[in-house]
């Protein structure tokens, strides 16, 4: 799914992050996914965030998030 919808995450993303620092809250990630029919359940978001939250600040990295739809 994943695959399938990077291309049009990516500028939903960078729509919400206007100072360009690559990086979006847990509530912009759930707000962004679910606007683009990727409704996750809470279990399912809080292994995203774990494993983006790199600084542990409550925000991940929506373009290492996205490498993950280049993988083939």
């Amino acid at each position: 799914m994943l695959v399938e919808k990077a291309p049009i995450l990516m500028p939903a993303f960078q729509a919400q992050d206007p100072a360009g620092t690559g990086q979006v809250s847990y509530d912009v990630l759930q707000d962004v996914l679910i606007s683009n029919d990727m409704e996750l359940n809470d279990q399912v978001l809080i292994t995203i965030m774990r494993r983006f939250d790199l600084k542990k600040d409550g925000h991940i990295n929506y373009q290492h998030f996205l490498k993950l739809a280049e993988v083939s």
